[in-house]
């Protein structure tokens, strides 16, 4: 299964996507980013095992977005072949009418596929999405129109009700999508219910910036534990998982730090082959020093359940109240700065979802 989102954002379109594929039978080589290791073990036996990660979201054209889930073979076939035929046809909502007319069903019959494409009719904006396959459909005020598939989507819908609203500005559609894949993040390394429910282990982000679609690029995630101290009247945070994620080409890389261990992972599109990857494309990691951070703190609360509050803020500049520095190889440099606001913003929240008891 997997995690597809759409969601329209008052004129900013996100398109988000999970990066894991699953299989009936174990494969040991298997390794989910946010663990450093084959998780199989852990898993009830009833589950999925993780198989591998591939990107399920693609920049088709500057103006037309695919999101896919279902049949990795069909997937494959599919995006092969939208791909080859808006290599010689026009980026407009007929010709994409007239491939999926002519397309047959039958190859397609285990996939759900989004299609967002964008016109402009003279000088006028004319967005319109196209599906195959089992979409719901749902309105909220945060994300105007959604459209959702796959396993994940009750998780989506939980977090989306922790997120706070805010303006409408230029940045919210982004805060909103990233605070929610962060929360995933997090949830996943604690719970490890996302893996269990065959989703996860990573995400891509398309949106629709100057005039075309992008994938979002060089963001990093940091999760932290986070816990009251002695007297309850503070919170002591503990930064422990730190992704950065940045694109070569077509390859997304996870460069992730977990406990003092450092790994990279890459994940290829659909129709790219590992083999046919050129290594010297990839240079070698050097580290960052802060993009666009996205901080996820969780406290384990007395009952056992968990409080997930998220905070993102641009990393460009030494003011900035949560900054993360990284270099790599072993033993490698971590510097995660978060400011005394902060933390005492998140205690705030905590305490108006859980007073102190007299």
């Amino acid at each position: 299964m997997t995690l597809i989102s759409f969601t329209a954002n008052y004129g900013r379109p996100i398109l988000i996507g999970d990066l894991l594929t699953t299989s009936d039978a174990p494969r040991p080589a298997a390794q989910i980013p946010a663990f450093l290791s084959n998780i199989d073990d852990s898993l009830p036996d009833n589950a999925s095992y993780p198989f591998e990660l591939k990107q399920k979201i693609y920049v088709i054209k500057d103006t037309i977005a695919l999101g896919l889930a279902g049949n990795v073979y069909q997937m494959t076939d599919f995006l092969k072949d939208i791909k080859g035929f808006f290599n010689y046809h026009e980026s407009t909502e007929a010709n994409l009418k007239k491939f999926m007319a002519d397309y047959d069903k039958n190859a397609i019959d285990d996939c759900c596929i989004l299609v967002f494409i964008v016109e402009y009719l003279g000088e006028e904006f004319h967005p319109s999405v196209h599906t195959h396959g089992n979409w719901e459909q749902y309105e909220d005020s945060l994300v105007q129109l959604g459209l959702i598939t796959g396993s994940g989507k009750n998780a989506f819908f939980e977090k989306l009700a922790l997120v706070n609203a805010g303006d409408r500005d230029e940045d919210k559609a982004r805060t909103i999508n990233l605070s929610l894949l962060s929360m995933f993040i997090a949830e996943e390394r604690y719970t490890m219910d996302s893996i269990v429910e065959a989703w996860g282990a990573g995400f891509e982000v398309i949106e629709y910036s100057g005039g075309k679609f992008k994938k979002m690029d060089d963001h990093t995630f940091v999760i932290c534990h986070s816990k009251l101290n002695e007297t309850g009247t503070a919170i002591i945070n503990e930064p422990f998982l730190i992704m950065h994620y940045t694109y070569h080409g077509e390859v997304l890389t996870i460069n992730t730090y977990l406990a003092s261990e450092f790994r990279r992972y890459g994940v290829l599109p659909l129709d790219i082959k590992r083999e046919n990857i050129d290594q010297f494309d990839i240079p070698e990691y050097k580290g960052f020093r802060s993009s666009n951070v996205l901080c996820t703190f969780v406290i384990e609360k007395e009952d056992g359940g968990f409080f997930f509050t998220t905070v993102l803020t641009n990393g460009d500049n030494e003011e900035n109240s949560i900054l993360v520095k990284f270099e790599p190889p072993a033993p490698a440099y971590l510097e995660v700065h978060i400011d005394e606001s902060i933390t005492e913003m998140i205690y705030k929240g905590y305490r108006e979802s859980y007073p102190i008891q007299d």
